[in-house]
């Protein structure tokens, strides 16, 4: 009887997934925003809502090449992508969906590949969802894989733009903290084989020796402290344009402004490095 109540709840469609299904439905990947819903359940509702994928009449624009050529905004999407983004060959489509603190981040990434269809938001999660087979196949020729999560390894891009590429990386997978009153900490989170790559890359570039790579379940950790967390941020920000998370340089800036007791700055360009 219980498993029979339990049936007929989770086969009731509440108002408001009615209205993400309507508003949504164009969408290949649709049960993106409807996680509590199977896709029989979801095209079986469709079916008598009478709702049809060919009723998309709007054409949305976006730069289809945007991952073809390396350069300062390609790479740190690109690390976007490897962290939190999901690349699908057989809907063509490429998303990433993040909390909705985030969203400001997400915004930025649709400007910058020159999106123009509209990111949905679903409980407390915002999605990009971009329908294009060029970036998707562009995507994944550059490692970033369907079902990535232990999978990818680090991609062969040039070593100028390595910090880039990290910046989106750690935006999407990575952390700073603080141990004590104010010993900074950042870490990395991601596939053993590529953190071991990640290591390599900071030792060569910044004279950072390796630290220990941990382990958690299946997932792997690398952290760097004090004055190496520090150089490593400092190079991660260098350059960095408007292109970061702003809540993770934020905690960057206020350890920089304890450290040394100075005013309140927005310009992190005081403390040793530009926007540019």
């Amino acid at each position: 009887m219980e498993d029979n109540q339990l049936n007929k709840k989770l086969h009731l469609w509440s108002d408001k997934e009615l209205k993400v299904l309507q508003e949504n439905y164009s969408f290949n990947n649709i049960s993106l925003f409807l996680p509590n819903k199977t896709k029989s359940s979801i095209y079986h509702k469709a079916s008598r809502l009478n709702l049809k994928r060919e009723m998309r009449t709007r054409k949305y624009s976006v730069n289809h090449n945007f991952f073809k050529e390396f350069a300062p905004q390609m790479a740190y999407l690109l690390g976007w992508w490897f962290s939190d983004g999901s690349v699908s060959k057989n809907l063509k489509q490429i998303s990433i969906h993040i909390n909705n603190k985030d969203k400001e981040i997400l915004n930025l990434i649709s400007q910058t590949l020159n999106n123009n269809r509209p990111i949905k938001e679903y409980n407390n999660s915002s999605y990009l969802v971009i329908q294009s087979k060029v970036l998707a196949n562009d995507l994944i020729k550059l490692g970033c894989i369907p079902n990535k999560s232990l999978k990818i390894e680090f991609p062969n891009i040039p070593e100028s733009l390595v910090s880039h590429f990290l910046r989106g990386f750690f935006d999407g997978d990575g952390s700073i903290y603080f141990n004590k009153p104010n010993t900074i900490i950042i870490s990395f989170l991601g596939p053993y084989n590529f953190l071991f790559v990640l290591q390599n890359k900071i030792h060569k570039l910044l004279k950072i020796k390796p630290h220990p790579i941990s382990k958690h379940k299946s997932i792997f950790r690398v952290c760097y402290y004090g004055n190496d967390a520090r150089k490593i941020s400092f190079w991660l920000y260098n350059n960095s344009g408007n292109l970061y998370l702003k809540r993770k340089r934020e905690r960057f800036e206020n350890h920089l402004r304890l450290r040394k007791n100075g005013p309140k700055t927005s310009n992190i360009s005081s403390h040793g490095f530009t926007n540019a």
